[in-house]
């Protein structure tokens, strides 16, 4: 549990957007339930971002339909696998980081 909050003090913004897009795609596959964010080149422009859709899409791949996931927005084929990889090089450079500091204390 101190790693855990550990991590959360380093990585807060991580924490945050990650955390957001999960309760977010949860809530809409489990019970249609929408929090989205407005767009805000949609807002001011009238044209939607390169996002637009992720949410959408990431519903459709909790359940399992990528054809749907894709016609969503087919950009989530780079930023699942990127969003994944800076939440585990995130973790694995706080675990360092804590094993470090741990280190020091008992060096006191």
């Amino acid at each position: 549990m101190k790693f855990f909050w550990f991590w959360l003090r380093r990585e807060w913004p991580y924490a945050l957007v990650f955390g957001y897009l999960g309760i977010s795609v949860i809530l809409n596959a489990s019970f249609g339930w929408t929090m989205g964010i407005p767009c805000v080149l949609d807002s001011l422009l009238g044209r939607e971002c390169p996002g637009c859709g992720l949410t959408r899409a990431g519903v459709c791949l909790v359940q399992g339909d990528f054809a749907g996931a894709w016609a969503a927005n087919p950009l989530w084929v780079i930023v699942v696998p990127l969003g994944s990889w800076i939440v585990v090089s995130s973790v694995r450079d706080a675990k360092k980081a804590f094993r470090h500091q741990k280190m020091l204390k008992g060096r006191s």
